[in-house]
């Protein structure tokens, strides 16, 4: 879940693997991730940001889905 994963986590398995291609899979209409202690919220501090937010900011297109499979129709009229 690329939308969910910390952009210096993302950082060991690209180069961990030597990765020459990257697909990341995720929602970018998502909560961002939580991250419990005081440098996750300080103000200027970048550490809560996504590799998968970053590439969408710098242009990259997420493909969306066109059928959202989370929950039952009317529950997710709940949450709109």
């Amino acid at each position: 879940e690329c939308s969910q994963f910390i952009e210096p986590l993302s950082f060991l398995p690209i180069a961990r693997f030597a990765c020459r291609v990257l697909i990341g899979a995720g929602d970018p209409k998502q909560l961002p991730p939580t991250l419990s202690g005081p440098e996750g919220s300080s103000a200027g501090n970048d550490i809560s940001k996504t590799l998968f937010t970053r590439l969408v900011n710098t242009g990259v297109e997420p493909v969306l889905l066109r059928r959202q499979y989370r929950c039952h129709p009317v529950l997710g009229t709940l949450a709109s």
